[in-house]
């Protein structure tokens, strides 16, 4: 019985010490991220500076002349700045004096390759310090989340319990990790943006439409903006919801994608979202949840583009409105003589169930397409249901398809989201065209 005990604790003990090895590491590994930063600082300052002595000694007199502080009291981006202005001034005086002396040429050409190096430098230095930045605001997450963990593993080993096993932090997408953490254990970009929220009265809006995406993963802004104007009784463009997509962009909350709307004619275009990795920490962290999958990266495995998946919701919802029950990620079948047939879309009305394919007007390799119209064929039983985007997709897509199948006997139901959207067609009647054409 001592020995099952003693086991036992030192089970607990090396559980304890091992989590507390990880934190150091990871306290270690932050403390060297923030050094690194520090020194991308001081190296591009020291840049920035030289440059300044090199190229306008005038305007750094100035500013030591204005104050004891000397180039102290100025940003580095703002003195790169005013070294690019100083320069460019001279720049447009040489323009005029060579017509009096040809070596101001010379002059001009040297001023602008410095000029030109400078303003390559200031990026580099820049983009650093970003990679810099981003590694270390991962790193305090991880931190923050094994300190909690370490903290309930002490606990249990203090009070004689089993302690939980510490699994390797990774932040990812699916990440199922979901803690409280108290606000002083946040990282400081989390503080940051929390305090703003609380100090503008926005902090309870922002949780509701991250919790929105956490529990949904809602792949289209404008049903995520429609959806927070039916909660709060706003249109989906007011001031509020446009000023809350404005700080999930500025704390890169989300993650947004331009998709060419082709239901408009091509015309426009709508943005489709997630999570960002930050935006599932906040989910994480601070309302405890743990997101569920994006719907953008569930459809993006399935399809072929951003357009493809655009198009698919909004069969999705075209065929949802005629009184369907939609299937979004189907399953896929197997074929009787052997293969899979994988449906972009399940569609189902009482009794009736539709394999449906979502096609776009793209470039095709003309054996594959034959080859995919003929397992569509054998999958159902020679009844093929195919939404498009406009009437000269579905004119193009019905005449590729009857050439594909030749001359089996087949039924072809054909129908595009910009011709039957919002004409409250319901059943087979949002159906507009085929063999029966």
């Amino acid at each position: 019985m001592n020995t099952s005990s003693d086991q036992r604790v030192e089970s607990l003990r090396q559980s304890y010490e091992m989590g507390k090895r990880q934190k150091e590491s990871l306290l270690e590994q932050q403390g060297r991220l923030r050094d690194a930063a520090e020194s991308l600082a001081r190296e591009a300052r020291a840049a920035v500076e030289y440059m300044a002595e090199a190229l306008s000694p005038g305007l750094v007199d100035d500013h030591r002349k204005a104050s004891p502080d000397g180039l102290l009291r100025i940003s580095t981006p703002d003195l790169a700045k005013a070294v690019a202005q100083d320069v460019n001034q001279r720049l447009l005086r040489m323009d005029a004096a060579r017509v009096a002396d040809r070596d101001a040429d010379k002059a001009h050409d040297t001023l602008t390759a410095r000029a030109a190096k400078l303003e390559e430098m200031v990026a580099q230095l820049t983009a650093e310090l970003k990679q810099e930045r981003q590694a270390k605001e991962e790193a305090q997450t991880e931190l923050v989340v094994l300190r909690v963990q370490l903290k309930d593993a002490q606990r249990r080993l203090e009070g004689g319990q089993d302690a939980l096993p510490l699994p390797k932090v990774v932040i990812e997408n699916e990440s199922p990790v979901a803690v409280s953490v108290p606000d002083e254990r946040l990282p400081e970009w989390m503080k940051e943006w929390k305090e703003e929220g609380l100090r503008k009265g926005t902090y309870d809006q922002d949780c509701e439409a991250l919790g929105l995406l956490a529990r949904t993963g809602i792949a289209r802004r404008s049903v995520l903006t429609r959806t927070l104007g039916e909660m709060w009784s706003k249109r989906p463009n007011d001031g509020v919801i446009t000023r809350l997509l404005e700080r999930f962009d500025r704390y890169s909350l989300i993650q947004t994608e331009q998709a060419v709307n082709e239901t408009s004619g091509g015309a426009g275009r709508q943005y489709l979202l997630k999570l960002s990795d930050k935006g599932r920490d906040v989910c994480r962290l601070v309302l405890g949840l743990a997101p569920a999958g994006s719907q953008l990266d569930r459809l993006m495995k399935r399809h072929k583009s951003y357009e493809h998946v655009l198009l698919n919701l909004e069969s999705g919802d075209l065929l949802r409105d005629a009184g369907y029950v939609v299937d979004l990620f189907p399953a896929p079948l197997d074929l009787p003589r052997g293969g899979h047939f994988a449906p972009d879309l399940i569609a189902s009305l009482d009794d009736d169930t539709l394999f449906v394919e979502v096609e776009r007007i793209t470039p095709k390799n003309t054996d594959a397409w034959t080859r995919k119209w003929e397992i569509v064929y054998e999958a159902t039983n020679g009844e093929l249901y195919v939404v498009v985007a406009n009437k000269r997709a579905r004119g193009v897509m019905r005449s590729d398809i009857l050439h594909c199948l030749g001359q089996r006997p087949l039924e072809l139901y054909l129908t595009s989201v910009s011709e039957a959207r919002g004409k409250g067609l319901q059943g087979r009647d949002v159906w507009i065209g085929g063999t029966g054409e």
